[in-house]
């Protein structure tokens, strides 16, 4: 039977952070493999690079940049106005089998070209497979955890375009807005130049600007989750529509559970932040499906340990 909810809490985010935060780039310009990539890996950091399948020359960098946990999305073949059932071939299925081909790894989320979205392109994206897209309309001021709710469910989620001109003081207000609201802020740029690298393809941002940014999110580390969109969009809906199922005892102070949701296995693997109450009795491991898992108390009464839906028991062992 599931646990009472006061018994537990699936974590809105990992870690139990307050908010997730997602860097996306999007065109694969000159600038993101010379500089942005370096610079995220300098700092631990990954982002989301929404590709133009027929620019790309060279896919090595990509495969690189992939390696290091960057997530690929696609972006279309030409990007054009994705507005008929004609296209949706070659921009949509192809692009995607694409980058697939090239990387290695699956491709789960779109960006719209110049942020353009119908109806009938979202059925194509459910249909390729793909999660989640994102858009180029800015978030509210009140942007909540229920974000899917204000575009198209999760295929029109919201993003906060960096300019040229975009000063520290914006850049930080949003961080500021969904560290409070609790949500999803997902910044979107363009070219990072830096005087070597000719990146004024669009919107571009100076690689000193750029690494500004990337510092003081750093500074928020301890609120924010800063992940790929792809795992942003996997733990929400995971967590939105998990529960934790206590199954039986299997012997003295060994108590075994169950986290279950209702989405594909094979597409919605992230480990769910799980808090659960354990009373005033001492908890020596954690496990799930044999496997050994890192826990820590958060108070006197509750642990803190990730486990992912829908891949075999977890064990609290209480006993020694």
């Amino acid at each position: 039977m599931p646990v009472a909810e006061e018994n537990y809490k699936i974590c809105n985010w990992k870690d139990n952070k307050s908010a997730a935060v997602v860097l996306t780039f999007d065109d694969w310009t000159p600038g993101h493999p010379a500089i942005v990539v370096p610079q995220l890996q300098k700092r631990g950091m990954v982002g989301t690079f929404n590709i133009i399948t027929s620019t790309v020359k060279d896919w090595a960098p990509l495969r690189e940049a992939a390696k290091a946990g960057n997530e690929m999305a696609n972006h279309t073949a030409t990007h054009p106005y994705v507005n008929s059932s004609s296209l949706y071939q070659k921009e949509v299925f192809d692009a995607k089998n694409k980058i697939e081909k090239e990387i290695g790894s699956p491709v789960f989320t779109f960006a719209y070209p110049f942020g353009a979205f119908y109806d009938s392109l979202i059925v194509c994206l459910k249909k390729s497979g793909h999660i989640a897209a994102r858009g180029v309309y800015a978030p509210s001021s009140d942007e909540s955890y229920s974000f899917y709710f204000l575009g198209k469910d999760y295929y029109n989620t919201y993003a906060y375009g960096m300019k040229t001109e975009t000063t520290i003081d914006e850049f930080v207000s949003q961080i500021e807005n969904v560290v409070k609201n609790g949500g999803l802020l997902t910044y979107l740029y363009h070219s990072v130049y830096n005087g070597k690298v000719k990146d004024f393809s669009y919107a571009w941002v100076l690689d000193s600007d750029f690494s500004l940014q990337l510092d003081t999110l750093a500074s928020y580390k301890d609120k924010v989750w800063i992940t790929t969109y792809a795992d942003a969009i996997k733990y929400h809906k995971e967590a939105v529509c998990a529960q934790l199922f206590e199954t039986r005892s299997a012997y003295y102070a060994k108590r075994i559970f169950v986290l279950k949701d209702t989405l594909d296995n094979k597409v919605y693997d992230q480990p769910l932040t799980i808090i659960l109450n354990v009373g005033n009795i001492k908890t020596y491991g954690v496990s799930q499906n044999s496997v050994n898992l890192p826990f820590k108390y958060i108070s006197d009464s509750e642990i803190q340990f990730e486990a992912v839906p829908d891949s075999g028991e977890i064990l609290i062992d209480q006993g020694m």
